[in-house]
């Protein structure tokens, strides 16, 4: 399944593949594509390590976020497998590593969804709407936004650590601890909020009573991680005046009850067993209760204006409800007491938590008809003449300058197998809301002059035969000497805008303020 799709936000101007081009080019830290002057604020480690194998191996984009992929599953699967043993006893482990990865709610049963007539490949995918809310999808979905791909097994690492606790405070552990979440930082911005926080607590509380030593030495290591993170960039990267994007809104849905309905279409059996499960699971219980409590707190009292982003913190619950449940799962296969009983009513929990994430599985592994469009078998390929273009145009763009390519599917493969800025928008960056008119406005009007082209960043244009007005524009340029031919490749034609050359007063002007500095010196000395 994952090396055959691409889905999420791999194949956008700002996506996965695009940013692996843009940081192939030499671009770090990357940029939004659409608007190349502003550093790009995303949890992009995954896009790193990807841009990484693709240098070392010479292996194709795709071919390195599929290694990653399916590298990052199993690693998860051991790492809980493990994480599960170390807390519930050996030989449980498997338990908690099926629930965590493959645990979802009940979105087949979607009556609002069945009445927009969406095809059987988009129910069976467990796309579902209550009140007007896309549910959480379950972990074997959210797994491929890759940032997850590499925020899973970091926050599973740092489980793994704070589960082998010692009795006295170890000064190193608390440097793995603090190393380990300011990687999480630039892998995964949510689980880095929620598993710091919680971290910050629940070692505080060893056995329930507080430790002060262990208190302030994982508060001085936290403090050290985040000192670090805001360093590395990602979402921590310079943004224009937006604010967060944050405000008060309580419950996920309009009403109590429409949230009700929410809750148990994204978690089913997850929610109910896995805080019952709570008074079962007697190591590291503050940890998964903090995470639990306050991933739903956010959920239900906080909006992000911008997107439904929000709903990434249901992902933070189903993990951290997946230990529990399977501390309650445990109990009743292995119970003494009515033993038949506990053992059906196990697993009767055992599969119906698992319906969703098999029918999202075997209906992309067998391409049943239906599925949405957001899910492609195959990354779009780019023409020859595109692909020779795009590669003469990687040597010579800079890091803020943009592309024009007509707007038909071939924009977007300039920006995701070239890395290339891209003049159209995809609304992958909230922080430039206030842009967006203008970008729109000069794409529908294609002006004459070249200074509105040049303000946008705009340094190339690849014209082709449906490109009749800007031809004629780029012959005017030319003929002016404000543009320059540079060649073709096949039907396109690269024409570059010629940076303006500064006037006798504006060299002068430069010329004195550069001999008055400190590194040239003083006049008269």
């Amino acid at each position: 399944m994952a090396l055959r799709w691409s889905f999420h936000d791999e194949l956008s101007v700002s996506g996965h593949m695009a940013i692996i081009a843009e940081i192939q080019n030499g671009t770090y830290p990357p940029r939004y594509l659409s608007y190349p002057d502003l550093e790009l604020a995303y949890h992009y480690a995954f896009n790193l390590l990807g841009a990484c194998l693709t240098a070392i191996f010479r292996v194709q984009i795709p071919t390195a976020i599929d290694a990653i992929s399916v590298g990052s599953w199993f690693y998860c699967w051991c790492l809980a497998w493990s994480l599960g043993d170390r807390l519930l006893g050996r030989h449980r482990g498997a338990l908690v590593a099926s629930l965590m990865l493959f645990g979802s709610g009940y979105p087949l049963f979607c009556p609002e969804y069945y009445s927009t007539g969406a095809p059987i490949g988009a129910h069976l995918l467990g796309f579902c709407t209550v009140g007007e809310l896309y549910t959480s999808p379950p972990m074997v979905s959210t797994f491929f936004q890759h940032p997850w791909s590499m925020g899973l097994p970091v926050s599973l690492c740092i489980m793994t650590v704070l589960a082998a606790r010692e009795s006295k405070p170890d000064v190193w552990r608390y440097g793995v601890l603090a190393l380990l979440t300011a990687f999480l930082s630039l892998c995964q911005i949510t689980l880095f909020c929620a598993v710091s926080g919680s971290l910050l607590v629940a070692e505080a509380l060893p056995s329930g009573r507080f430790d002060r030593r262990r208190a302030l030495r994982i508060a001085l290591g936290l403090a050290l991680s985040v000192a670090v993170a805001t360093q590395l960039g990602g979402f921590f990267a310079p943004k224009e005046a937006a604010g967060l994007g944050l405000e008060h809104h309580l419950w996920v849905a309009s009403s109590f009850t429409t949230t009700l309905k929410w809750l148990l279409a994204s978690f089913g059996l997850l929610l109910p067993l896995g805080l019952a499960g709570l008074l079962f699971l007697h190591k590291e219980r503050w940890f998964y209760t903090l995470m639990i409590v306050g991933s739903l707190g956010v959920l239900n009292l906080v909006r992000y204006k911008y997107s439904w982003d929000i709903v990434k913190f249901a992902a933070v619950t189903s993990v951290a409800l997946s230990v529990p449940f399977a501390a309650l799962l445990d109990r009743l296969l292995r119970a003494r007491i009515a033993p038949v009983l506990g053992r059906i009513a196990g697993t009767g929990a055992l599969m119906a938590t698992f319906a969703t994430s098999a029918s999202f599985c075997l209906t992309l592994l067998f391409d049943l008809p239906g599925i949405p469009q957001m899910y492609k078998e195959t990354p779009p390929t780019i023409s020859i003449d595109d692909a020779r273009a795009a590669t003469w145009l990687r040597k010579r763009v800079g890091p803020k300058d943009i592309v024009y390519r007509r707007k038909h599917q071939t924009y977007y493969e300039y920006a995701s197998w070239a890395g290339l800025g891209q003049v159209w928008v995809d609304g992958s960056c909230p922080w430039a809301l206030s842009r967006y008119k203008a970008r729109e406005k000069l794409m529908a009007e294609l002006p004459e002059n070249l200074d509105v082209w040049q303000e946008a960043r705009v340094r190339f244009f690849v014209l082709d035969d449906e490109d009749k007005t800007l031809r004629a524009r780029a012959e005017q340029w030319i003929a002016s000497g404000r543009a320059v031919s540079r060649g073709s490749f096949g039907s396109l034609w690269i024409v570059e805008i010629v940076p303006m050359v500064p006037t006798r007063e504006r060299f002068d002007a430069a010329t004195s303020q550069m001999i008055g500095s400190p590194r040239y010196g003083r006049e008269g000395q």
